[in-house]
């Protein structure tokens, strides 16, 4: 039981690391700086936190998936404000934001 919850743990910090090394994470922080709604109701940016919103097999897959969805928190001076970010490959082989919305 133990060794299953480190094995899951394991990958779900391997997605969070694979997430940052693509240019998604660069797209997701300038659409969130550059969001005049959401600066209006975070404040000044200044940070995130990620936790992937899909499933161990979905993660095992992420090189042959077509979308992708995580959770994050966007740290704001004022408040934190939970997202729903979906990436994908669309033409191009580059993962790329699709969708982003508050849950």
């Amino acid at each position: 039981m133990v060794a299953i919850i480190v094995i899951f743990l394991a990958l779900e910090g391997s997605a969070i690391v694979w997430l940052k090394s693509t240019n998604v994470y660069e797209q997701v922080t300038d659409l969130i700086e550059k969001d005049q709604v959401m600066k209006a109701e975070i404040g000044e940016f200044r940070g995130f936190s990620f936790i992937p919103g899909i499933s161990i097999i979905d993660i095992i897959n992420a090189p042959a998936s077509e979308s992708l969805t995580f959770v994050i928190t966007v740290r704001g001076q004022k408040v934190y404000k939970e997202m729903e970010i979906v990436i994908g490959t669309t033409a191009s082989p580059e993962w790329q934001v699709l969708s982003m919305k508050s849950i």
